[in-house]
């Protein structure tokens, strides 16, 4: 019954073209938005409607969160759901998220690392503040800094956008468990294990060694962060991941079921 009202309150939102301001601001500020071929632009103004009419959005330390805002976020967000072969009224929108928290500022949190092997019973902690442009929570919230958010969307080609990476985050942690296998099964997700343990093992090494590589170091911290990592990649350097690393950017392409190198420049 909750999934009927839901496809009948989606499909009512639907009807509509987004306002005039929010298109406007998506082509202003999310620069691979005009490069989209005409079914991934129609998805993903179709996940901006949803997401912003289903999630909980909030600006935090003074921030003024604006629509216009909200929706440059959710068409990079919308971005990684644009392959969905399920139709948007019935899709699933990051159905673990609830809240979308931005900071007008990379900001800072009170975090503890563990000193010593957790193997062997784990050991002393510190504890300190870290800054963050942002992070995806286990409970269901997103956060994210805005000029960082605009950073990544203004530059479509650098392989880096923090909204790609956070949301890569929320579709791993679908099954509760944040260890880069997005939620897969059976034969999928074999082959998944298999050609990512191996990817992130040989980045992992490249890093250790401090050899340039094209994926980012941080996804050399441990397998979520890898995912992430490649999944900026995967959309903004899909030609040349494609070139160096075929195995990993075939398992991304059928996890996404998009292929970004037909609109990308990189």
């Amino acid at each position: 019954m909750f999934g009927f009202f839901r496809t009948r309150r989606r499909r009512a939102l639907l009807d509509d073209p987004l306002p005039e301001l929010w298109e406007r601001a998506i082509r202003d500020q999310f620069a691979a938005f005009e490069r989209f071929p005409r079914p991934v632009a129609e998805r993903v103004r179709a996940g901006v409607r949803i997401l912003l009419a289903e999630k909980n959005w909030e600006g935090c330390n003074g921030l003024d969160l604006t629509d216009e805002m909200r929706a440059v976020i959710a068409a990079q967000a919308a971005l990684l759901l644009a392959g969905d072969p399920a139709p948007p009224e019935k899709a699933d929108w990051f159905g673990p998220l609830t809240s979308v928290l931005v900071y007008p500022t990379a900001y800072r949190v009170t975090a503890s690392r563990l000193l010593g092997d957790a193997s062997f019973g784990g050991g002393p902690t510190i504890s300190g503040a870290e800054g963050r442009l942002g992070e995806a929570h286990m409970g269901g919230a997103v956060v994210l800094s805005w000029p960082d958010v605009l950073a990544g969307a203004e530059n479509p080609d650098d392989g880096r956008n923090l909204v790609f990476h956070e949301f890569a985050h929320v579709l791993d942690l679908a099954d509760r468990f944040a260890d880069g296998v997005p939620g897969l099964t059976g034969a999928a997700r074999h082959r998944w294990e298999a050609v990512a343990e191996a990817a992130f093992q040989k980045h992992a090494d490249e890093v250790d060694r401090g050899l340039p590589g094209l994926l980012d170091a941080y996804g050399a911290t441990d397998p979520a962060e890898f995912f992430a990592v490649a999944t900026e990649c995967f959309f903004e350097k899909p030609r040349t991941l494609r070139m160096k690393l075929p195995d990993l950017f075939g398992i991304l392409r059928d996890f996404y079921n998009l292929d970004p190198g037909e609109w990308s420049l990189a």
